[in-house]
């Protein structure tokens, strides 16, 4: 008897840990399906910043598990703010692989980390920083630049920082600016205001 409710507690505690796997992965699976939806979208919608991001930063597990370097969030801040979340998708996914490729190009151990602030009738605030390589003085303003890059052939496209930086002042009326040095790794401060749900412009 003893034996037969101890296979029985030990099923149980199965099944609820089969359970709630499920449930994880569909909650994933739903969430990249909107990313991926999102990415090819023109139409704003009110987002909770910091669940959007999130399933933005599991959806490139597939690359980011292959690197040596991990990704750290700080979305504390539940901010629900009316934006173009294919645009903020764009963005992160752009910035983690610029890292990627050009941060760490040896495939070094490193850590990325993105923090997010704000308020919802005013706009967020999103501060990425990694701790790769650097960028010198001398092209730190040129990398927005479009076309440039030090990759050339080895997996950098020279558009990577061209589109974030398009994305952020161009189609979300925000503001981007980078601070970097060799061996000091690459910080970008981004501001994106809310828009105005009536009209679809920023506020």
């Amino acid at each position: 008897v003893g034996s037969e409710m101890c296979i029985r507690d030990s099923s149980r505690s199965a099944l609820r840990i089969i359970l709630s796997n499920l449930r994880s992965a569909a909650h994933l699976v739903n969430s990249f399906k909107q990313v991926s939806v999102d990415q090819i979208s023109e139409e704003p919608r009110e987002i909770l910043i910091s669940e959007y991001l999130q399933a933005v930063v599991e959806s490139l597990n597939p690359k980011t598990k292959t690197s040596n370097v991990s990704i750290q969030t700080d979305f504390v801040e539940d901010i629900t703010v009316f934006t173009y979340p294919g645009a903020i998708s764009q963005i992160i996914t752009n910035l983690i692989s610029n890292s990627l490729i050009h941060g760490y190009p040896n495939n070094e151990h490193g850590t990325i980390k993105i923090s997010i602030s704000g308020h919802p009738h005013v706009g967020i605030e999103i501060k990425f920083e990694d701790d790769g390589i650097g960028i010198s003085k001398d092209i730190l303003h040129k990398v927005m630049d479009p076309f440039f890059t030090t990759k050339r052939g080895k997996g950098g496209s020279g558009l990577g920082l061209c589109i974030v930086h398009n994305i952020v002042t161009q189609k979300l009326k925000g503001t981007i600016n980078l601070k970097s040095q060799p061996g000091e790794g690459l910080l970008v401060y981004i501001t994106i205001p809310t828009l105005d749900t009536t009209s679809g412009r920023s506020s």
